[in-house]
């Protein structure tokens, strides 16, 4: 994997007070010019949980104040003590294994791992936004096929009705490996979906889908630091099933969903989670109306929790998390192994039964 050049090479830069305001940081360290910080991405660990990116807009040498023009909409002001790191200037490219694109004059520098003249190599760079797209069509199916290295989705399903997709592969994939949207009766069975950036997949505003036998394996965890989702996440939807699937190496969550009613997890095996982010779930919910789910059967190990880049804080990862705003939620015969908490609820009416926790770091189970 090649990252986009960026500085420091490893490690954070840090947050010295908090910000009163969404569009702006104070980093008293920071020794570099107007001119090496300004047009830069800066990409800021907010909380535990979350990583957001924006463009550099003004930098202040005299007081070290970054600003970016456009506010954070849905998240806090910065707070001293998190990390953050700066990307997408020549300047930072001065190792192994990172590019920079200068869109002026529409050239690539690349810095080979071996440290060969890029010309005495092939280099293929994607050209496309989504592997393969749909929009507003019923009744497709998408089977056998390989899709790599697409900027954002490997496969978009846009306003898609009955569409299914059967023994496909995505790697490498710029957001996410499927992106679902706005659609009806999704079925993806069988895939194998692997080094997605945010999520495996991801289902936005969609009901009826259903994931199974497929194979999620190491998303949010190649390169720097990025907002990563889960190996399979829904964002308000109803009456979905995630069964039998095998989740591994997830930045953030095995399998999560915001919001939502009656929807089945089942059967699932997750192992390593959280191994880049913390205050999560293998297996996480949250939000008003995320009513009547079945989680039942999976098997959880190792959910990590990390909290490099964020201000002092335990790693905090459990087993299944279920955040504000859940209600009658059934909780049955899951197997949790190795997590800060095995179950950690919150919300009312949760019905939890014949589970067993292993090795739990703190406590089996958390009210």
């Amino acid at each position: 994997y090649y990252d986009m050049a960026h500085y420091p090479n490893s490690g954070f830069l840090h947050i010295d007070a908090n910000s009163a305001a969404n569009n702006y940081l104070i980093d008293g360290d920071l020794a570099l010019t107007q001119e090496q910080v300004v047009g830069s991405t800066i990409v800021i660990r907010l909380r535990h949980w979350q990583v957001n990116n924006r463009r550099v807009s003004i930098y202040d040498p005299g007081t070290h104040r970054i600003e970016w023009s456009e506010p954070y909409s849905y998240s806090p002001p910065p707070w001293a003590g998190y990390g953050y790191y700066l990307q997408g200037k020549l300047w930072m490219l001065d190792t192994a294994q990172e590019w920079y694109y200068d869109s002026v004059a529409r050239r690539l520098y690349l810095w080979l791992a071996n440290g060969d003249d890029p010309s005495f190599h092939t280099v293929e760079v994607s050209s496309n936004t989504h592997g393969i797209y749909a929009d507003n069509r019923s009744f497709i199916n998408i089977n056998d096929i390989t899709v790599k290295n697409a900027n954002e989705n490997g496969v978009y399903l846009l306003r898609t009705i009955n569409a299914q997709a059967d023994g496909v592969e995505v790697y490498n994939s710029g957001t996410n490996g499927f992106f679902v949207e706005r659609s009806t009766n999704t079925s993806i069975f069988n895939c194998k979906i692997s080094s997605s950036i945010s999520a495996g997949i991801e289902i936005r505003l969609s009901n009826y889908s259903n994931v199974a036998n497929s194979e999620i394996a190491d998303t949010g965890t190649v390169g720097k630091l990025k907002n990563s989702y889960a190996g399979i996440h829904q964002h308000s939807g109803d009456n979905s099933t995630f069964k039998n699937n095998r989740i591994f190496n997830s930045g953030y969550a095995g399998i999560s969903w915001f919001r939502g009613t009656s929807n089945t997890i089942q059967n699932n095996f997750i192992n390593r989670t959280c191994m880049r982010l913390t205050d999560c779930g293998a297996i996480y919910t949250w939000g008003l109306g995320s009513t009547y789910a079945q989680i039942i059967g999976n098997i959880v190990v190792d959910s990590l929790g990390s909290s490099d880049g964020s201000a002092p804080f335990e790693a905090s990862a459990k087993g299944i998390y279920l955040d504000d705003g859940n209600s009658y939620k059934t909780v049955a015969d899951n197997t949790t192994i190795n997590t800060s908490q095995g179950i950690q609820l919150k919300g009312h009416h949760q019905t939890i039964s014949r589970n067993t926790a292993f090795n739990a770091r703190e406590d089996p189970i958390h009210f």
